[in-house]
């Protein structure tokens, strides 16, 4: 469960910047904020823009100007299946909810560290 990544202000996000610590190194998470921030960063990325990792993403912008329904279904299989490859994550399940102005997706996920957590993106 002990994997690096680097620390990212609001993963997923167009305004996503590098964490910098106190002494101006880069931050680093690890284990359940790691898994979160990789779910994010999942979710707003297509499959195939990764150069080394093609199959990684679930690409929540491929889904605009389809009806909020077929988005939502589209996305939310999507994610599932993005999140399911990570090593860390042993089971998800994705609901998603469909609102007059927005979409709001929600994944439980168990990771091998048998701490669950709960993760929400709004498409």
């Amino acid at each position: 469960m002990n994997r690096y990544d680097i620390a990212l202000d609001d993963p997923g996000t167009d305004s996503a910047r590098l964490k910098v610590t106190r002494s101006g190194d880069v931050d680093v998470v690890v284990s359940v904020p790691s898994v979160s921030q990789r779910a994010m960063l999942a979710a707003a990325t297509s499959r195939g823009q990764l150069l080394h990792r093609p199959d990684f993403g679930a690409g929540a912008e491929r889904m605009a100007g389809l009806p909020a329904t077929v988005a939502a279904a589209r996305f939310a299989a999507a994610w599932r299946r993005s999140l399911l490859d990570d090593d860390r994550v042993t089971a998800v399940a994705v609901e998603a909810t469909v609102e007059p102005t927005r979409t709001v997706v929600s994944a439980s996920v168990s990771t091998r560290a048998d701490l669950p957590m709960t993760i929400s993106y709004e498409v």
